[in-house]
């Protein structure tokens, strides 16, 4: 017993000893290090108390306690020290009890207890070192605990155990996604094995129909085996007919070269027949003309000639501007009071032009080829584009009228017709105007020639369109004749013919009758209702009615519309010779005529318009006209060649203008362009143009300003308009730019910088150029929209007629084929019939 508690006492102190540098290692403990120390300790408590006496159990059992305290607590090292001392000082009471109890054994005993004496001064001595170092550690252990700080290392511990606990409770979310998962892919388990089922009861469906069709391959080999049986019967008689088939293929073979021939003999009489074709378009129908019409027309313009009212009305109308003249300054030469009115309303106009030669004067240097050409006239085949050429040069007339805005500066029709032929050509497959490339004499002069003669063809001498047409080209109409014409040609086709193709093909023009007379309505409103009936019972006479539609040669209306405005210059004529009349005076020379004063005099009263400069150059074109003197007549020549009755042509328009309510344009949707115009238009600082147009004498841009604004302030609602908003807005901005571009050129002449006004305003002219070219652009996207849907509209009627030509060509050649057989051989041809009939039996 003794030696267990020698041996127990070694251990606890080996114990102990190890466990001295405790609070240097206690920062590194874990959990199983305490463990172990406290099962070691406990161990040695269950041995030690086993053995010791009472009285020291109980010290024993609070030292053991306090120890485990310690190590749960991690608060080991300083209660360690305390322990090893307490058990210390137990262990010395025990020997010292165990010695006490040796005197008591036997003396045998006693060399034990020696023995055991000098291990216990051992255990002094080793107690007392062992004190001295617990001392320095003691030491050590409380400048650790002053130099390092607990409470961070127990921050520190609980930052971990966060850490743990936040991994933990990761590990738990993705247990229970996995759980998630998990029960998904049973949930899909159970939709495959579903599937399965499907696929399954599928395949016994597929099993079943595989045993169906096992049983069909059975009948159909049987079957087979029966085709067979009779394809040999069948070669047999194959083999039967091989002979035949061999006779049948060399006649076949003799009519694949009598085929051959009739295809020759059938491009021939194609190539003849499109010969035939191309010589009949080059030769345009004419139809035939009505020659009531030409009654019609020449009654007409007869009875407007005699009547007796509306001479009596211009009559009065002259004696009116007559009455307003001064006659106290001149001698006025007492005008023929009885004079017959046909004789004053009905002169020739043609002889009131200056003698220009003829347009025949062009061709002075082929006269003599010419000639000779027109002894054959009536064989000259008329081109095809003769009627599209003549409407494209009436087109671009009238454009030329429109773009100049200024018929003072027109060429004469003569001269332009020759210039547009020597320009222009009409491209046969797209009907459209072309630039001639070669502009050689060789070349242009058969184009020439040919065109003069289609002018002159006897065969479209009746033709309304031609007339008028030749009229115009010979110059028997003057100016003014010319722009009405092609201005009521305008409105009553909708346009430009030129761009319309189907009118190029057309030798004579219909249009609704409906239309026709709204335009009449629009053109004629100067007569009285019994003319404009009259003009419009021979109108309907001559209409013809085609579908569902009434319609009337648009040309015939244009030829009664151009006399009665011939019929009408008469009248103005009669007029101006009673007016003159009454201010002729004798002059210097001798002669009578009008002196300038009176012929100012007459111009503010017919004509208060126009300005001196227009006055004075017409004075004095009358005056060389007149050699010497001004009358009525020489007036009225200078007057017609310069186109200064152009300008008084009182002719309304369709044009749109705004809807006026109390002197104020109505706020409607479609005033909204006028709205935004006038907008502008109050901002614009109209008093610095007019300054700079004094400041340079611009007189006649004032004149014309003036009468734009005036237009303009009482909204469009002139009925002798002839500019829409658009025009308007285009025109004045033209004039504004000529104006600035004048007052930047005087600016600018000598080399002088750009300044940052003038800079401005280029940019602002270059922004007004990219924004031109808007209407050109939509207009030409619209022009091939309309060009593909024709396109695609004329495709089913051209597979038409060429599913219809092929026929007919096959037809000719079946004919020609069974000719050429019948002819060679009647037999073989009865055999061929017979023997074809045999193959189709069998």
């Amino acid at each position: 017993m003794r030696q267990l508690r020698i041996e127990s006492t070694d251990k606890l102190n080996k114990f102990i000893l190890s466990k001295s540098n405790f609070h240097q290692k206690s920062i590194s403990m874990d959990k199983q290090a305490q463990e172990r120390i406290s099962m070691e300790i406990l161990g040695l408590n269950s041995q030690l108390q086993s053995e010791m006496p009472s009285q020291f159990k109980e010290l024993f059992k609070q030292v053991a306690s306090s120890t485990l305290g310690a190590l749960k607590q991690m608060e080991a090292a300083p209660l360690l020290v305390q322990n090893y001392q307490a058990l210390q000082r137990l262990m010395l009471q025990l020997l010292k009890n165990d010695y006490r109890d040796d005197n008591r054994e036997s003396k045998t005993l006693r060399e034990v207890k020696e023995i055991d004496k000098l291990r216990v001064n051992t255990l002094l001595v080793q107690n007392n070192k062992l004190a001295i170092e617990i001392k320095q550690l003691s030491n050590k252990l409380k400048d650790l605990e002053e130099s390092q700080d607990v409470v961070k290392l127990r921050e520190e511990i609980q930052r971990i155990t966060q850490i743990k606990d936040e991994q933990i409770n990761r590990l738990i979310i993705l247990n229970d996604s996995k759980e998630k998962q998990v029960s998904k892919n049973s949930q899909l388990i159970i939709q495959l094995k579903s599937v399965i089922q499907k696929q399954d009861s599928q395949i016994q469906i597929l099993e079943n129909y595989l045993e169906s069709d096992k049983k069909k391959y059975n009948h159909i080999e049987k079957t087979y085996d029966k085709l067979v049986s009779d394809n040999r019967h069948l070669s047999e008689l194959c083999k039967m007919q091989e002979e035949d088939l061999t006779a049948h293929y060399l006649r076949y073979r003799h009519y694949l070269r009598e085929e051959a021939k009739s295809r020759k003999k059938l491009l021939m009489l194609q190539d003849e027949i499109d010969k035939m074709k191309i010589e009949k378009s080059k030769r345009p129908e004419v139809p035939k003309i009505d020659p009531e019409q030409e009654q019609k027309l020449l009654k007409l313009t007869y009875n407007f000639s005699q009547d007796k009212q509306y001479f009596k009305i211009m009559k009065e109308l002259t004696q009116l501007n007559i009455t307003k003249l001064s006659d106290q300054e001149q001698t006025t030469i007492m005008f023929l009071k009885n004079v017959r009115y046909d004789y004053i309303y009905n002169d020739s106009l043609s002889k009131f032009q200056y003698p220009r030669p003829s347009f025949l004067l062009f061709y002075e240097s082929n006269m003599k080829n010419l000639e000779q050409d027109y002894r054959n006239i009536e064989f000259h085949q008329i081109s095809n584009l003769f009627f599209a050429t003549i409407r494209a040069i009436l087109d671009s007339q009238y454009n030329e009228f429109l773009y100049r805005d200024n018929p003072y500066t027109l060429v004469k029709f003569a001269d332009f017709v020759y210039g547009w032929i020597s320009t222009f050509i009409i491209n046969s497959k797209t009907r459209q105007i072309e630039i001639i490339k070669d502009r050689s004499f060789e070349h242009l002069e058969p184009i020439r020639n040919d065109f003069i003669l289609d002018c002159l063809s006897p065969k479209l001498s009746k033709l309304n369109e031609v007339i008028i047409f030749n009229e115009l080209l010979f110059e028997l109409s003057s100016p003014d004749e010319l722009y009405y014409y092609l201005y009521s040609r305008f409105l009553i086709f909708k346009g430009s013919l030129s761009q319309q193709q189907r009118y190029s093909f057309e030798a004579v023009i219909f249009v609704q009758l409906h239309w026709v007379q709204q335009i009449l309505e629009l053109l004629l409103w100067k007569y009285d209702q019994s003319m404009y009936n009259q003009i419009n019972q021979i109108i309907i006479e001559s209409s013809v009615t085609k579908g569902n539609g009434t319609l009337v040669d648009g040309h015939y209306v244009l030829r009664i519309l151009l006399e009665l405005y011939r019929t009408e210059r008469r009248n103005r004529l009669a007029m101006l010779k009673e007016v003159f009349s009454a201010c002729i005076s004798v002059q210097s020379s001798g002669k009578s005529g009008v002196t300038y004063k009176n012929f100012k005099k007459i111009f503010q009263s017919n004509f208060p318009d126009v300005p001196d400069q227009e006055v004075c150059s017409l004075f004095r074109e009358s005056y060389m006209g007149g050699d010497g003197v001004v009358t009525a007549e020489s007036f009225f020549t200078a007057a017609s060649e310069s186109c200064f009755f152009v300008k008084q042509i009182l002719l309304k328009s369709l044009i749109k203008i705004p809807f006026v309510e109390l002197n104020e344009i109505s706020y409607k949707e479609s005033n909204l362009p006028f709205l935004d115009f006038y907008q502008h238009y109050k901002q614009l600082p109209h008093h610095l143009v007019q300054k700079c147009c004094l400041q340079f004498g611009l007189h006649s841009v004032i004149i014309e300003l003036d009468g734009i604004h005036k237009l303009i302030k009482n909204y469009f609602q002139d009925q002798y308009n002839q500019y829409s908003l658009y025009s308007t807005v285009t025109k004045l901005i033209h004039i504004y730019n000529s104006v600035i571009d004048l007052h930047m050129r005087q600016q600018n002449t000598f080399n002088k910088d750009w300044d940052q006004s003038e800079i401005e305003s280029l940019k602002s002219l270059n922004n007004q150029l990219s924004q031109l070219f808007s209407p050109l652009i939509d207009y030409d996207q619209q022009q091939k929209l309309q060009t593909i849907t024709k396109q695609r509209k004329l495709r089913p009627l051209q597979i038409f007629i060429k599913k219809r030509v092929q026929k007919f060509y096959q037809m000719i050649a079946n004919i020609i084929n069974n000719n050429n057989i019948n002819v060679a051989d009647p037999q073989v041809a009865k055999r061929r019939f017979t023997k074809q009939s045999s193959i189709k039996m069998l």
